[in-house]
């Protein structure tokens, strides 16, 4: 496969035209926004800057819902984010901070997550190559670098042309769209209030023996003090297009080692889960795990690992779900606001049995 990056490493935010691709990304579907509890607005959390950031290491701060979006100082009511220069300048040699009064930036964790589309005219088995674009947001301009980890069938990376990160400098304010008269599309349009500025990339020649292959798409920051954050990851492939599919990852946080652990996630109504499209190639091996669907708006999620030392990574994915949707409840693809998917219930352990406290995000599609 010939994987290219389509756009020049720029500065400056403009809109983006790319003739080719028509429908908004795919998972935004009609429904009630106002009945989601998921955050919406950017936190700040003083916090001592010095246990976290060194020239050497730069640990991530977290809060449940939220990524972490760079180091801050306030002055009167105005956050000003430090660069890497001055943190420097801000954490000694000593490890201590000379500016006490540091404040972590949190962005809501849906603005960090991806969204994506194929070219126009993308149809299965048509022996033409695919070309896949995925979209992700930022809050604001403060950030060094944008990017995309991807991993071809969850195991091989991407890289660029040059054997480089998939990344630049280059954000954009919107989205034109050939043929969708409801286009340009915003990143609040797309991923929902703090959502600024879009970040995208575009990965060409896409065989069509590819379309149901997972595309494993991570996206990052990299913050003005020099912190790098991933954001949510997403199973992307060609064939959810077409198909119509709704594909919504369950992400979760904080790093352990589990043995064994069970989920319930709660879906909106009008749509149909694709059983035979669940898949598991996260957290736990897809053989040893189980899912019950009362076909009423819950699945129950059950896992045990493979081996003892099984350790998943900060975010990984438990399972990723594909529905379908009532078009007679919903305005179709790309029309309208956001689906709500929460996951409670949360119970892990270790080999022990002893109980692992893990947290999954709940999801703003």
């Amino acid at each position: 496969m010939k994987f290219i990056k389509k756009f020049a490493v720029l500065s400056c935010v403009f809109s983006i035209v790319l003739s080719n691709f028509v429908g908004a990304p795919m998972e935004a579907y009609a429904t009630d926004t106002n009945s989601t509890d998921i955050a919406t607005q950017i936190e700040y959390e003083s916090a001592d800057i010095a246990k976290y950031w060194s020239v050497d290491t730069k640990k991530v701060p977290t809060m449940a819902g939220y990524v972490f979006g760079g180091w801050y100082i306030k002055s009167g009511d105005e956050y000003t984010a430090l660069t890497e220069k001055e943190v420097t300048e801000t954490v000694d040699t000593d490890g201590k901070a000379s500016i006490p009064d540091t404040y972590a930036k949190f962005v809501p964790a849906q603005v960090a997550s991806i969204k994506a589309q194929n070219a126009y005219g993308t149809k299965a088995d048509d022996g033409v190559n695919a070309s896949l674009r995925v979209v992700s947001a930022v809050d604001s301009k403060k950030y060094q670098k944008v990017g995309f980890t991807i991993l071809v069938n969850n195991k091989n990376k991407l890289t660029t042309e040059t054997g480089g990160e998939l990344e630049t400098t280059q954000i954009y304010s919107g989205l034109k769209v050939e043929g969708d008269s409801s286009s340009p599309y915003s990143a609040e349009d797309l991923f929902g209030r703090p959502a600024a500025y879009l970040s995208v990339w575009r990965v060409d020649g896409i065989k069509d023996k590819y379309d149901a292959k997972i595309f494993n798409v991570t996206p990052y920051w990299i913050t003005m003090d020099g912190t790098r954050v991933d954001g949510l990851s997403k199973y992307v492939h060609v064939e959810d297009g077409y198909r119509e599919y709704i594909s919504v990852p369950i992400n979760l946080y904080d790093a352990h080692k589990v043995a064994a652990g069970e989920i319930t996630v709660t879906y909106p109504e009008g749509l149909t889960l694709v059983k035979d499209k669940v898949e598991f190639d996260g957290v736990f091996p897809g053989s040893e795990v189980a899912f019950y669907d009362n076909k009423n708006g819950t699945i129950k999620i059950v896992g045990n690992a493979e081996t003892v030392d099984l350790y998943h990574t900060d975010k990984s994915i438990l399972v990723n779900l594909r529905f379908t949707a009532d078009s007679s409840k919903y305005a179709g693809v790309g029309k309208g606001a956001f689906l709500t998917f929460t996951v409670s219930g949360e119970d892990f352990c270790d080999w022990n049995v002893e109980p692992v406290s893990i947290d999954a995000w709940d999801i703003q599609y």
